[in-house]
């Protein structure tokens, strides 16, 4: 079982799918199988008039996907609802009453996958059953069956928790409040007639103990294994029971956590291998509390000694349960801090050879809850209510080959709690819905990877950016035929602006344009896919005191982590530094390349050689022309030279491939007016040039 965000969900959704409403803000990429992939524009699946609370999501083997949310229907009922969208769709279908419930309050249902393809879905009733009830919709049929109740309980339920089995055993644990005890129990599913076994309770109903926080998984053996808090008034400790493979009996439950501090927070689950993974926080009478890790192995019925993953506050609001990758890493992900002080969504994850590393995926202010699923690839996907002035907006983030992206909001109004569910196929398609006035929903696409310099038409060949000395900017369009056309439009830019065409910042298939401003401050601004970047165009800030700079240049990736980097030139002492692209939209922290290129014109070439490495061509005082090949460390190995004779150039610019043939070229506009293109033989070097422009071009500056 995987618990879900709650957030607002509205009354119907609209079935047949609706149109798609614009985004207001970039969408964000991840990555699948080495191809990109984006959110799409998210469309709204039902009227802004809010009744209805989101409870789960779960992506089925067959790629079909369930919905699971609570409608109010007035006074103190509710029903509980569910919608199934078919693999390969995009539209929801009719909407399912899976059972009427006699409480306002969140029916709090868990929701698994049989092996047989059914799907089970727990939920408890607070309407003065205080009961835990199940229902079951077989696999290709449309109607869930008649609810069931799981065994009579005393008082209050809660904490429902759902693993199912190789067999098609489904087992549910839950709590439940007797006077002053609150228990854990059990109870499973017969996968030959389907009927629940009577609940089974772990402890005695001891006046004082407490048990929550309950985990269930199940090994592909048919092993299960059961964890919960339990405070007896002096300690919290984190307990376990387990079963073994074929046999009824449960093991006495056993302390896992350290003597003398408190635990908190278990999360389990349990890897393709069959090891069960353990991850929790502790916390000791003067020390800060510690995110703790142990694991079990297949057919073991001893847990490992525990690592320490992380540290942080002793504030955690909720937590993931350990996400296993393809390559053996595993990621944790969790929300820390108090809300009224500094916030965090953090993350922690184990290599395959045991190293700990962290990470602040974003900062608050963010809502308490959060949800975290991996996909096939090991992409992570989180989504969470980030922040947005007094209000809060639906925002993901996701973990590609390693690096995580830049917090993204999907939300295009944001307001209220704006909290919501991923979930995410075999295939890598991820999908959101989240509350943002109505339900709103997204899914991830395959786009391809933005072809170097292509910023207008769409058309994957490469452009020009030119400036007129009035700040108006207009791109040149490339040709089929190496040449360029002219701009359908020229945009009014301040004079002050520095463009810097740059590549995919923030992974939507479309190169990006860094600006700097008059004071200062570097932005990137991500315009509609095919269209000239304007100034009212979305834009990032990515920081201030870039003026001490004269020249920018992309070289295209210097250092070989599939990110677009940036060249900048010191103004008072000539010193080039290499600013690394952080896969977030910024740039990791700069490193110098070295002193002496202020008599240089610089310009990034992208990949000239064929090594896969950003390249930069440089022209010295006297007019020569020099090739810096990338030596994937962020610099430059010894430079070729190029040929004599470029002084009489007033523009060079690597303009990437102008002619088709796969390889970067260069164009010049020279001090009479015309325009060259220099093709790229492939190994550094350049043929003779072409002329491609006739007059006019001293007037523009390239870039």
């Amino acid at each position: 079982m995987r618990r879900m965000i709650v957030t607002a969900l509205v009354p119907v959704l609209v079935l047949g799918g609706v149109g798609a409403l614009e985004l207001t803000t970039a969408p964000a990429a991840v990555a699948v199988d080495g191809q990109l992939r984006v959110w799409e524009v998210p469309k709204q699946l039902s009227p802004s008039d809010s009744g209805a609370y989101v409870e789960e999501m779960l992506t089925l083997e067959d790629g079909s996907t369930v919905l699971v949310w609570q409608q109010l229907q007035g006074g103190a009922s509710s029903a509980l609802m569910a919608s199934v969208r078919p693999g390969g769709s995009e539209v929801w279908g009719a909407p399912q009453v899976i059972a009427h419930v006699a409480s306002a309050h969140s029916p709090q249902p868990a929701v698994t996958e049989a092996s047989d393809g059914s799907v089970t879905v727990a939920w408890e009733d607070l309407g003065g059953s205080y009961a835990v009830h199940a229902s079951t919709l077989a696999a290709g049929t449309s109607t869930w069956s008649t609810p069931v109740k799981l065994g009579p309980v005393r008082f209050e339920v809660g904490e429902i928790r759902l693993a199912s089995g190789p067999d098609g055993r489904i087992v549910a644990v839950w709590t439940s409040q007797e006077y002053q005890s609150r228990d854990v129990y059990f109870a499973e599913r017969d996968p030959a007639d389907g009927a629940w076994s009577p609940p089974t309770r772990f402890g005695s109903g001891t006046r004082g103990v407490n048990k929550s926080d309950p985990g269930v998984e199940i090994a592909e053996d048919g092993a299960v294994s059961i964890v919960w808090q339990e405070s007896n008034g002096s300690a919290i400790e984190l307990q376990e029971s387990s079963r073994a493979a074929g046999d009824e009996q449960w093991t006495d439950p056993r302390t896992l956590s350290s003597p003398g501090k408190r635990a908190f927070k278990p999360q389990l689950t349990v890897a393709p291998d069959g090891t069960f993974a353990l991850a929790w926080w502790e916390q000791g009478p003067d020390t800060d509390a510690a995110l703790l890790f142990a694991r079990r192995s297949a057919g073991s019925t001893e847990w490992g000694t525990p690592e320490t993953a992380a540290s942080g506050r002793a504030y955690v609001a909720q937590m993931s349960r350990p996400l296993f990758g393809p390559q053996g890493e595993m990621t944790v992900v969790w929300v820390d801090g108090d809300p009224s002080a500094s916030q965090g969504l953090r993350a922690a994850t184990r290599s395959s050879s045991g190293a700990w590393g962290t990470t602040t995926v974003a900062n608050g202010p963010l809502s308490l809850d959060s949800d975290a699923v991996i996909g096939a690839d090991g992409t992570v996907q989180v989504g969470w209510g980030q922040g947005v002035g007094d209000d809060r907006a639906f925002t993901t983030a996701a973990r590609v080959n390693g690096v995580w992206s830049a917090p993204k909001t999907l939300a295009a109004n944001p307001g209220g709690p704006a909290e919501g569910v991923v979930t995410v196929a075999a295939d890598g398609e991820a999908t959101a819905v989240w509350k943002d006035g109505g339900l709103w929903t997204s899914t991830t696409d395959l786009v391809t990877p933005a072809p170097s310099r292509d910023y207008v038409g769409k058309d994957k060949i490469a452009d020009l950016y030119t400036v007129k000395t009035t700040g108006e900017l207009g791109i040149y369009g490339g040709t089929a035929t190496g040449r360029v056309s002219s701009p359908a439009k020229w945009v009014a830019w301040p004079t002050t602006s520095t463009l810097v065409p740059f590549g995919d910042v923030n992974g939507d298939g479309c190169n990006d344009t860094l600006v700097r401003n008059s004071a200062g401050e570097l932005h990137s601004y991500r315009a509609v896919c095919g269209s000239v970047v304007e100034p009212n165009s979305p834009s990032a800030r990515i920081g201030s005191g870039w003026n001490v700079y004269n020249a920018f240049t992309s070289p295209g990736d210097l250092d070989k982590d599939g990110t677009t980097d940036l060249l900048a030139r010191e103004t008072s002492t000539g010193r080039l530094w290499f600013y690394g692209g952080d896969g977030k939209g910024a740039f990791k922290p700069r490193t110098l390349i070295g002193a002496g290129w202020g008599p240089y014109t610089v310009t990034g070439t992208g990949d000239l050689n064929g090594d896969g490495i950003g390249d930069l061509v440089a022209r010295d005082s006297d007019g020569v022309l020099w090739n810096y090949p990338g030596n994937g460390n962020g610099a430059f190995g010894s430079r070729v030279r190029v040929g004599s004779g470029w002084g009489v150039y007033k523009n060079i610019v690597g303009v990437g491939d102008l002619t088709g043939d796969g390889r970067q070229d260069l164009v010049a506009s020279d001090t009479q007016g015309l325009l060259w293109r220099y093709d790229g033989v492939g190994d550094g070097t350049f043929k003779t040039r072409v002329q491609i422009g006739s007059s006019g071009w001293q007037h523009l500056n390239l870039s």
